[in-house]
């Protein structure tokens, strides 16, 4: 029986905390994996980068992060991880690299994500709750990171390299209205890069017609999304507001991201 016991406890310590180190965190379905090949490409040393894109799904799905890593590198992920997240992917390359120009590729319709979405514990958590990137982490992002339920078990192995998550409560339908951390981040993205001396825009990802109404209704009330307080120049807003492209619903999935992807890459222009 003693030795059933002790053989018992060290399989369960192999499961725990060496299987999923041995298999490593892109080589199976993990959901997220793109996000941890962003924090991972962020960290490499380029010897020239003309475009530096860090975007949303969509963009993913653009300018996927698997195929463009020469004159345009991308860094896309997921909207899931903020603009907190796309903070830590820009400070983590101009580390070591000055690209030309750094475009940050989203929708207008996840500014809104403040890290209290069903998907924060999998997609922000478990690759950004490092100690190497809690100095990055304002009071609100704390706030919204203790919010999660068991945020604290977001780094034992066989959770972190996996796709159990607990259960929290599903958020409220987007409002359009710009986050407070999102407001923030867009913010610090803005000055370190005006710091660096690097150019930057931001651009839309084409969006579907069934979206008009919703992009136009943003535009003739700009002022109250609160797209000021990110440090964007009204320059900047109204390119970014009035340079969005549109496509029929029927080359959206999902009304959101293309079936055929590749077929629109073209129409980005930045």
């Amino acid at each position: 029986m003693k030795r059933f016991l002790i053989f018992t406890t060290i399989f369960s310590l192999i499961v725990i905390f060496i299987i999923p180190y041995a298999i490593g965190p892109l080589k199976y379905n993990l959901n997220g994996k793109e996000i941890i090949l962003s924090i991972l490409k962020s960290k490499k040393k380029k010897k020239k980068t003309k475009v530096l894109i860090i975007g949303d799904s969509v963009a993913q799905q653009l300018f996927n992060n698997q195929d463009y890593n020469d004159s345009i590198y991308s860094l896309c992920s997921n909207q899931t991880i903020s603009f907190a997240g796309y903070y830590v992917l820009l400070k983590n390359f101009l580390q070591n690299n000055k690209p030309e120009e750094v475009v940050f590729l989203v929708s207008p319709f996840i500014l809104s994500n403040n890290l209290d979405q069903i998907y924060t514990f999998q997609y922000f958590l478990k690759p950004f709750l490092k100690k190497e990137y809690y100095n990055e982490f304002s009071p609100i992002v704390w706030e919204q990171i203790k919010k999660q339920k068991l945020y604290y078990l977001s780094q034992i192995p066989i959770i972190e390299k996996s796709n159990i998550t607990p259960k929290n409560e599903k958020t409220k339908e987007a409002s359009g209205i710009i986050s407070p951390i999102n407001n923030e981040y867009m913010n610090k993205c803005i000055q370190l890069l005006k710091t660096k001396q690097i150019s930057y825009s931001f651009v839309s990802v084409p969006v579907s017609e069934t979206s008009k109404k919703s992009i136009e209704k943003m535009k003739a009330h700009k002022s109250n999304y609160n797209f000021k307080k990110t440090g964007m120049s009204q320059n900047e807003i109204d390119n970014f507001l009035n340079n969005i492209v549109f496509f029929p619903d029927t080359c959206f999935i999902d009304g959101t991201h293309f079936k055929n992807p590749n077929l629109y890459t073209r129409f980005v222009k930045f």
